[in-house]
């Protein structure tokens, strides 16, 4: 990451910089990532710190820094990417005068040259305007939310014993998952602040990358599913029942979109440690895929695609063909924008 921390935490030098603690977590980097870092320190001594230890991967970077938080919001900025500088610092002035338990603000992916590929934001949500999990139809519609788009009040980890999986990729999916249903208020505040960046060479989101790593989605899948399904009974008699139905769904989409994204391809060792997975687990993925069907209603084929690949009838039969002609549109309207 020493090509990218300085421009990451040049975008955090804002006016109102006295008001952030901002923690780099050097997670065993063997280039300058943690000198770079540790100048930055030097120069804002009362906003920036560093905690230099082993690598751990995502997760163990998220379970160093959270016992150490003096702010009253958190938000993760990944090393390769930036906030925008000005929305920050309209955030900051922001959101110092309430007191909410998650906010949700839109993002930016970007290419290597800084250039907007698609902006996203949340206008199903009302803005600035305090809300509760308490409808089907908008916890579905907020799974639709990434981790660059959370913003939690730090309170909420207070007598919580929250670990991130540790020594595995993809866990972003865990820090808007688990911590989002011990929310009790959410706001939506339409700045775009994170800037993501895409096509960097390396980027666990590279389909290659990602399909060598399927069982770190599987690990972490196997821990929420356990989570789910082996909880005591005195925690399923008092947890509300949509925080738990937001935990079931979020859970059943994670899942889809891997199925979706393996099972456009031939029978290989991807694709077996999906099989292996789904079998493992099929009761109780089958009890998600029963009581939120609402999931499917915009790809009605999938669960017959999915109940033959089950049967077996997954040879040479790409199943989700129709998918990889909207994954080549997709790239190439990227590529032509990087150009």
């Amino acid at each position: 990451m020493e090509n990218y921390i300085s421009k990451c935490l040049d975008s955090l030098i804002v006016p109102s910089i006295d008001k952030l603690d901002i923690i780099v977590v050097n997670d065993g980097s063997k280039d300058r990532s943690s000198e770079i870092a540790h100048s930055y320190a030097n120069k804002f001594p009362n906003s920036i710190r560093v905690i230099d230890k082993e690598n751990g991967n995502y997760g163990s970077c998220i379970n160093a820094a959270l016992p150490t938080l003096k702010g009253k919001y958190v938000k993760i900025l990944d090393a390769d990417d930036t906030f925008d500088s000005n929305n920050l610092e309209k955030f900051i002035r922001k959101i110092t005068k309430i007191n909410i338990d998650c906010i949700i603000t839109n993002y930016k992916e970007i290419n290597s040259r800084g250039w907007t590929i698609k902006k996203i934001n949340y206008n199903f949500l009302t803005q600035n305007k305090e809300f509760n999990l308490d409808n089907i139809n908008l916890i579905t519609y907020i799974n639709k939310i990434a981790m660059h788009a959370i913003t939690y009040n730090s309170s909420i980890f207070i007598n919580k014993n929250y670990i991130q999986t540790e020594k595995i990729s993809y866990t972003d999916t865990e820090w808007i998952w688990l911590p989002m249903s011990w929310c009790k208020t959410y706001i939506y505040i339409p700045y775009y602040i994170y800037n993501y960046l895409l096509g960097r060479p390396g980027q666990t989101v590279n389909f290659e990358i990602d399909r060598r790593n399927i069982n770190h989605h599987i690990i972490r899948f196997e821990r929420q599913i356990s989570y789910l399904y082996n909880r005591s009974k005195d925690l399923k008699e008092n947890i509300n029942v949509y925080k738990n139905k937001f935990l079931e769904i979020s859970l059943l989409i994670y899942i889809y979109r891997l199925y979706k994204r393996y099972l456009i391809q031939e029978k290989d060792s991807s694709t077996e440690a999906l099989i292996n997975f789904d079998k493992k687990n099929y009761i109780f993925i089958n009890y998600l895929e029963k009581n939120y069907n609402i999931i499917f209603e915009n790809d009605k084929e999938y669960l017959n695609k999915l109940n033959l690949w089950r049967q077996g009838s997954y040879n040479n039969s790409l199943l989700f063909k129709k998918n990889i002609f909207h994954k080549v549109k997709n790239y190439i309207k990227k590529f032509l924008i990087s150009i």
